[in-house]
């Protein structure tokens, strides 16, 4: 009996030391909300898709809503690309205390999403156009950032590595960059007071993240002084 004792307590301390902050089983635990949320949000966007393809005539093409059907794909394939890196990133080496910058980051993930419970505005194709080019342009660089970005991907302000090539050789926060413009791109489809509101708030929260992550970076990397001097925070040669 002593000798099971003795091998179960052992099991459980395995079990603790694999669980522990720091770990990958702990940080693949961390990440599960995250992981669901972007999964309901892809398989929404999946499901839209495949609506607008259902009413697609490719012998009387609609060119609203061909565009339609390109910024849905492209807010797909973000997810998509997110969650294979949450389960690709490696621990954190350190992490923001306290509650405000996990909150802010909740926000600043998912405020957006607020939009949708708002009215769409009927748009002419020129602006539809342009809303368009926004969402895509925004989204293709905020993807060519979570690539050099790859297992260093954070929604928490966390340090994995620095990481200092493509982008963020110039700008240290371009993923943030890249969805804002496609915010607006977002915001020009929903213009409204409330819509308007709503980006604002995103900025500010952004603009929080900014300030939080580079503190955690900073704590974990000397070099980080240098790089920061060297750069801009998220607009060259304005910000």
């Amino acid at each position: 009996m002593s000798d099971l004792s003795s091998a179960g307590s052992s099991g459980s301390s395995i079990l603790r030391d694999d669980l522990r902050r720091g770990t990958k089983a702990y940080d693949l635990m961390a990440a599960i909300p995250l992981v669901v949320i972007y999964a309901l949000g892809a398989m929404g966007q999946f499901g839209q898709i495949a609506a607008m393809l259902a009413r697609l005539d490719l012998a009387h093409p609609d060119f609203n809503l061909s565009i339609a059907i390109l910024s849905q794909l492209a807010t797909f394939l973000f997810a998509i690309l997110i969650i294979g890196l949450l389960f690709a990133r490696t621990p954190p080496r350190s992490s923001a205390k306290g509650l405000t910058p996990r909150v802010m980051a909740i926000l600043g993930t998912y405020m957006m999403v607020g939009l949708l419970l708002l009215p769409r505005r009927e748009l002419s194709g020129a602006a539809l156009a342009v809303s368009t080019m926004f969402i895509l342009g925004g989204m293709a660089f905020a993807v060519y950032a979570l690539l050099y970005l790859g297992r260093s991907v954070s929604v928490m302000a966390e340090a994995r590595h620095l990481v200092t090539g493509g982008p963020y050789r110039l700008i240290r926060h371009p993923l943030y960059l890249g969805e804002g413009i496609a915010s607006i791109g977002a915001v020009m489809q929903f213009f409204s007071p409330w819509a308007l509101l709503l980006f604002a708030a995103l900025i500010a929260c952004q603009l929080y993240r900014m300030h939080r992550e580079e503190q955690v970076l900073a704590g974990s990397f000397p070099e980080y002084a240098a790089y920061k001097n060297a750069t801009w925070r998220v607009l060259p040669g304005l910000y």
